[in-house]
């Protein structure tokens, strides 16, 4: 009866951890679009596709969060690991792929520009920290995706912590 009520948990537990990490994920998200809509000058245009663009990976993330399951660990192995029942669950890593190029491209586009017109420091600092951010996320997203298409059952969900340790520590504060 006890290992049902610790199952119990853990199932719940598993969804509870993927939406808290689609949640990270848009705040992140939602700071970087912050700072293209600063970069392009309060662009409402550049702000509306970037939102747009967000709102389609919450939607498809959400829906692939809905085929995730719980990791079946052999026994005397803790821990509740959330893996998907079905390709749709792939979409929670695939679809930020797009968000991130999305962001990544306008903020190369502009700082480019800007550093060759302006000179200025700033502008290569944000170059910088764009490209850096960008490649992190942008593997560990490819690597998660690839992962689940290619691995065996057992080790689809083996590189998830990395991508949500690489959001927090890497979104900027």
């Amino acid at each position: 009866m006890v290992g049902l009520r610790v199952l119990s948990r853990c199932d719940r537990y598993v969804r509870f951890a993927g939406g808290a990490t689609l949640s990270l994920v848009t705040v992140a998200e939602l700071l970087l679009i912050l700072r293209v809509y600063a970069l392009y000058l309060g662009n409402k245009y550049i702000l509306l596709f970037l939102l747009l663009v967000l709102v389609a990976q919450i939607v498809f993330c959400a829906w692939g969060l809905h085929f995730g399951k719980r990791v079946p660990l052999p026994d005397g192995f803790p821990g509740c690991v959330l893996t998907g029942s079905s390709q749709w669950f792939a979409t929670f890593w695939a679809v930020p792929l797009i968000t991130d190029s999305c962001i990544f491209l306008l903020t190369l586009w502009r700082t480019v520009r800007m550093r060759n017109l302006t000179r200025d420091r700033t502008m290569q600092v944000i170059l910088r920290d764009g490209i850096v951010y960008f490649t992190v996320i942008f593997s560990a997203n490819l690597m998660n995706t690839l992962i689940y298409f290619l691995a065996p059952e057992d080790l689809k969900a083996v590189g998830a912590r990395f991508e949500i340790l690489s959001y927090f520590y890497l979104s900027p504060h």
